[in-house]
């Protein structure tokens, strides 16, 4: 099956896909927590291939950082094709690291197996096992995580650029409804 793996370039050169800096598009209203504004970490853009959302421009992701942590789970919103267009660059950018200013979200394509049994991919195998498992958009993913009538859509990995911490996966799923929805996983 294929899948298509991100990787985050240090530096921004104008890609709709992207780690830090601020999004190229508004959400309706920018995410808070308690009166308090969110913080731009990501945004994925439907392009039909590698993300296909009905009626969705992109999907982004916001957090919680006070005082040089990070204080929430990611907040993922979904945009509609019509959002506004931040040509005044408005919003508050979350510092991602001190070696990662932010940049461009490329990707790779790969072709996974239909299925994994990660317990049985000895140390001999932990590049497979890594590859598997690193941010990416569709591919294989454990059926057991996946919500009722829910698809995969892919997930953020707690690596470089981005720290979820605990070393778990910020899986993203799209209901039947056409709405995604966000939940933690720790593979293994």
């Amino acid at each position: 099956m294929t899948s298509y793996h991100m990787i985050f370039k240090n530096g921004y050169s104008g890609s709709l896909n992207k780690c830090g800096g601020l999004p190229t598009h508004l959400p309706e209203v920018w995410p808070q927590i308690d009166g308090t504004d969110l913080a731009f970490l990501f945004q994925l853009y439907c392009d039909g291939e590698k993300l296909n959302i009905p009626n969705t421009l992109c999907i982004q992701g916001y957090q919680l950082f006070e005082e040089g942590d990070y204080n929430s789970d990611i907040v993922v919103v979904q945009l509609p094709l019509n959002a506004k267009e931040n040509i005044q660059q408005i919003g508050l950018s979350c510092p991602i690291s001190p070696d990662y200013s932010g940049g461009d979200i490329e990707f790779e394509v790969v072709e996974e197996q239909d299925n994994y049994n990660l317990d049985d991919l000895d140390e001999f195998n932990q590049w497979e096992k890594m590859r598997v498992l690193c941010s990416k958009l569709l591919g294989w993913c454990e059926k057991e995580i996946i919500p009722s009538n829910c698809v995969f859509l892919g997930w953020l990995a707690d690596e470089a650029p981005l720290v979820i911490g605990g070393g778990y996966n910020l899986c993203l799923f799209l209901t039947p409804e056409g709405k995604v929805v966000a939940s933690y996983h720790r593979p293994c």
